[in-house]
């Protein structure tokens, strides 16, 4: 009779230490969505929506780089709201304009050990979503979405005009 118990309590405070595990191992999860202690990406956490878009038009740059000329052209890096995306941006483009690959690889020559394996898990994530052109313009449309949005965030320093084009944009997505 006391081995049974003896089992049982065993066996209890094994599920208990697996249960807590469980709810560990998705709180870090969680956090490394959300963008919280994100060393590469810092500013991904106050900038989510954004971040999300350019991290997704990156893994679709990176797995179709024949698609960047009508990117470039609607979409320059200055517009991308998070720097570490920015530059990533900036470097795809330049090396798909020079004609070189895109890989990560080809990459690491440009960014830390740190920065390609943060690429590399981007990657990973994307991996079994087919990413298509249409995705691709509407990762764009947040990104300028956002860009907008930082730029007026301080109301009071816009100018009324500016305001005025951003409420008249906003009423012609809802249409």
């Amino acid at each position: 009779m006391e081995t049974a118990t003896l089992l049982a309590q065993v066996n209890d405070g094994s599920r208990k230490i697996e249960r807590s595990h469980r709810k560990e191992q998705f709180r870090e999860i969680s956090r490394r969505t959300a963008g919280y202690r994100d060393g590469i990406n810092p500013e991904k956490a106050g900038n989510l929506r954004a971040a999300s878009a350019e991290e997704a038009l990156l893994a679709y740059l990176m797995k179709d780089p024949g698609a960047a000329g009508g990117i470039a052209a609607k979409l320059p890096p200055e517009k991308f709201i998070t720097a570490f995306n920015r530059r990533v941006y900036g470097k795809i483009l330049e090396r798909i304009q020079a004609g070189e690959s895109v890989s990560l690889t080809a990459l690491s020559a440009d960014f830390s050990e740190d920065e390609i394996a943060c690429l590399a898990g981007l990657l990973a994530h994307y991996d079994g979503i087919s990413l298509q052109s249409g995705d691709a313009a509407e990762y764009m449309d947040v990104i300028l979405q956002e860009n907008e949005k930082t730029k007026l965030s301080c109301a009071g320093a816009a100018q009324p005009g500016e305001i005025e084009n951003y409420l008249e944009k906003l009423r012609q997505q809802k249409k």
